[in-house]
């Protein structure tokens, strides 16, 4: 047998010793009776009939950053500015006092808001397309009567899923 063949069999064999070493130890380590340890944990789940509220509520914008808790989980239609930057997109209004009222936009959260947004067609977005071929530079604004679910976070910031928009228009201004 030639050397080689001969150092490559003891390597061989000696790997198949520690591998099955290794699995030995790594199952004895394994306990028979493992203790998980007791969580207390308190998951709070919203109402569901506050998310099946099918009314829409037509509300200023300036008026639901009067009152947001007033609307939180509300579908609510209104009219606002739909500001796009590069990783970041927000609702405003010109006409709300200066610190009042950035709304970040999400996708639609509740079951039944994914359906009604997966079969509309985002006039913002076409709005959107159109300015970047136009080549205008970011960011951009639309303005819009839209239609979403608007949502209060704990942290006391707000959110909006944009479900059904129309009547979109660039407000041509650039930043």
């Amino acid at each position: 047998m030639r050397p080689s063949r001969l150092k490559f069999a003891i390597a061989a064999s000696l790997f198949v010793v520690i591998v099955v070493e290794f699995g030995f130890w790594f199952v004895s380590q394994i306990s028979e009776a493992p203790q998980i340890p007791i969580a207390k944990a308190a998951i709070e789940m919203p109402s569901p009939s506050a998310a099946l509220d099918p009314t829409i509520y037509p509300i200023p914008f300036c008026e639901l950053m009067k009152s947001p808790e007033r609307y939180n989980r509300k579908l609510i239609r209104t009219r606002a500015i739909f500001d796009n930057g590069e990783d970041w997109s927000s609702l405003k209004h010109d006409d709300c006092p200066a610190g009042n009222g950035r709304v970040g936009v999400i996708g639609a959260v509740e079951p039944n808001d994914q359906l009604i947004e997966a079969n509309s067609t985002s006039r913002i977005r076409s709005v959107l397309d159109r300015l970047i071929s136009e080549n205008w530079e970011g960011p951009f604004e639309v303005d819009a009567d839209m239609v979403g679910r608007f949502y209060v976070q704990p942290n006391g910031s707000y959110q909006f899923a944009i479900l059904y928009e129309f009547d979109a228009r660039a407000t041509r201004r650039q930043w």
